[in-house]
């Protein structure tokens, strides 16, 4: 799961929106905001606890969605774009 995530946001800027949401117990969607403003999305069989870990390790910061009338959505920043997590490693 997690190398389909990493490609899936592997050319995500940290202006990009991303998210995830429970499709039921066990499918996640995450979706990225694209910069034509289209959203793509794919759907894994994860649960919510190990893709939120995932985000983490890929350098994303997630927090839930402030909109009280959406079911539970996370929200995720890149905390480092790609290019500043090459320089780094």
């Amino acid at each position: 799961m997690e190398e389909k995530v990493q490609e899936f946001l592997k050319d995500s800027t940290k202006e990009q929106k991303v998210f995830f949401e429970s499709l039921n117990n066990q499918t996640e969607r995450v979706c990225q905001q694209t910069e034509s403003g289209d959203i793509s999305c794919i759907e894994l069989a994860a649960a919510e606890t190990k893709l939120f870990a995932t985000m983490q390790s890929l350098g994303f910061i997630c927090t839930l969605s402030a909109d009280p009338n959406r079911p539970t959505v996370f929200e995720c920043k890149r905390e480092l774009d790609t290019n500043e997590r090459k320089e780094r490693l």
